[in-house]
C-alpha cells in the first residue's frame, strides 16, 4: 500500500485553518476492513505523521469484498460525497478512482 498519495501535505491542506477532519476514503478489497492486514499498517503510517482516525482525520472504508464490480460504485460514492483523498488498497481499486475524479488526489 503506498502512502506517498496520502501523505502528509494532502492531509494538512485538508485539515488547514476552517476545514473540518479530512475525510479520507479508503477503497478495500476484502469484505471488511478489519480483515485487510493492512489496516494496522495504514492506521501506524498516519499516527506517525500525527493524524488519528476520529481525531484529526476521519477514514471512511469501503470494501468490495474482493468483487471487480463493486469498485467503481464505491469509488465514485466517495467522489459524490467530497472526500479530500481517496486511499486505494489494490491497483483496480486505484484505476477505478482515478477514473471517478479529477479533483481528488488518489
Amino acid at each position: 500500500m503506498c502512502f506517498s498519495v496520502c501523505n502528509e501535505r494532502v492531509v494538512a491542506r485538508c485539515t488547514g485553518a476552517g476545514h473540518q477532519l479530512a475525510r479520507i476514503g479508503v477503497l478495500w478489497h476484502t469484505a471488511n476492513a478489519e480483515e485487510d492486514v493492512y489496516l494496522s499498517v495504514m492506521t501506524k503510517a498516519f499516527a506517525d505523521l500525527g493524524y488519528v482516525d476520529g481525531k484529526t482525520i476521519q477514514l471512511e472504508h469501503r470494501c468490495p469484498a474482493e468483487q471487480p464490480d463493486r469498485f467503481r460504485p464505491f469509488a465514485r460514492e466517495f467522489v459524490e460525497s467530497k472526500v479530500d483523498a481517496i486511499l486505494a488498497a489494490t491497483s483496480l481499486g486505484a484505476k477505478e478512482a482515478k477514473q471517478a475524479t479529477l479533483s481528488a488526489p488518489v
